[in-house]
């Protein structure tokens, strides 16, 4: 990658990564079963670039480029989710009402409801 881009290209490459892992391990964190299994196959992928890059024209490879892209969208849906999450306690707290609180997970969708 070094010789491909240059020192420049590289140190953005390298700080474009390090956000990547971020983005996968808070996707890890989620409470929504599906983005927290995307965080874990970001994980994976990282991992495997970095194991498959010191052999290889990374540049060249559109299947890396593809999964590094679902990594950087899971770790933004990530983030979206949590502050909505954390949006939601804090109106509810705020007006006194009845707070809303996630239901038991279910795999196809996060679902809430007020409970006294």
């Amino acid at each position: 990658m070094l010789a491909e881009t240059g020192l420049v290209g590289f140190a953005f490459f390298l700080s474009w990564y390090y956000l990547l892992w971020r983005a996968a391990v808070s996707a890890r964190g989620s409470t929504d079963l599906q983005i927290s299994r995307l965080g874990w196959a970001g994980t994976f992928i990282l991992i495997a670039f970095l194991v498959e890059g010191f052999s290889v024209d990374s540049l060249a490879l559109p299947y890396i480029w593809f999964s590094l892209g679902i990594v950087s969208a899971v770790g933004f849906q990530a983030r979206r989710v949590s502050r909505s999450a954390e949006n939601q306690i804090a109106l509810a707290g705020a007006s006194g009402s009845n707070a809303m609180v996630p239901e038991a997970h279910d795999d196809s969708h996060n679902r809430y409801e007020a409970r006294v």
